[in-house]
């Protein structure tokens, strides 16, 4: 059938030969590239993997379509899709075929979504202008840290671009994460962290304020930040600095 992936000894016995007679024809088929051979033992003709290819690439091509500004679709969403479109039951020959797919660079794994190899995302001039704009005001404001609603509205900017180039400025290392609210600029966590690893004991959020030359309300946020980033340990009173 159309459908259907063959573990070897299926095979076999459809075709009616020995299985190591089987062994020594698909071995050929395979180096030939004519037989594709999967990390789950399936097998499937290099003609019907070109179609299911061809369907995949479809499907992620529209999503890019529809979501210029993600860079890419969530595994999720993509693995039940392709469930649905190419009727496969089993999740290993799933999980197996999307390896395979990943090894041969068809596509590419960007943590929780995947893309097509050759996928960018396509900014446009005023995004890349709010990149530089995000990316100066995270700078200008220190450790006196807005949140990502307070940036919107300060830089009279949308919610979705907002976080599409916001994203971009994480990526590449310039803006670090402290919690889904509240984000810094690389230099004022360099800062953050160094201030915390100059207490060789554990210490209060008053002595890092006092420290920093900040406030209670934003020592705490950076503290918080310190704690989920790994550097300090909080037991409920007192931090210890965990990574130097």
């Amino acid at each position: 059938g159309q459908r259907r992936f063959l573990k070897q000894d299926e095979l076999a016995w459809e075709l009616g030969v020995l299985p190591q007679e089987l062994d020594v024809i698909i071995k050929t088929e395979i180096q030939l590239g004519n037989i594709i051979k999967l990390s789950d033992n399936s097998l499937l003709s290099r003609d019907k993997f070109e179609r299911l290819k061809q369907n995949l690439e479809n499907m992620i091509n529209g999503y890019h379509e529809e979501h210029p500004l993600e860079d890419g679709i969530p595994k999720q969403e993509l693995l039940s899709k392709l469930k649905e479109n190419w009727h496969i039951e089993d999740d290993k020959l799933l999980q197996a075929l999307v390896k395979y797919l990943l090894d041969s660079k068809v596509i590419l794994d960007k943590g929780k979504s995947i893309a097509l190899a050759g996928f960018t995302v396509e900014f446009t001039d005023e995004q890349l202008k709010l990149k530089e704009e995000i990316k100066a005001e995270y700078g200008s404001v220190g450790f006196e840290v807005k949140s990502c609603d307070e940036m919107i509205s300060t830089l009279k900017t949308n919610k979705q671009d907002f976080n599409a180039m916001l994203q971009e400025l994480v990526t590449d290392g310039s803006i670090i994460k402290l919690d889904p609210a509240y984000y810094i600029s690389s230099d004022g966590w360099n800062a953050v962290v160094e201030a915390a690893r100059k207490f060789t004991s554990e210490f209060s959020l008053s002595e890092y304020r006092d420290k920093l030359g900040t406030s209670r309300k934003y020592a705490e946020i950076l503290l918080r930040g310190l704690d989920k980033n790994g550097i300090t340990y909080f037991n409920g009173t007192t931090r210890v600095v965990i990574s130097r």
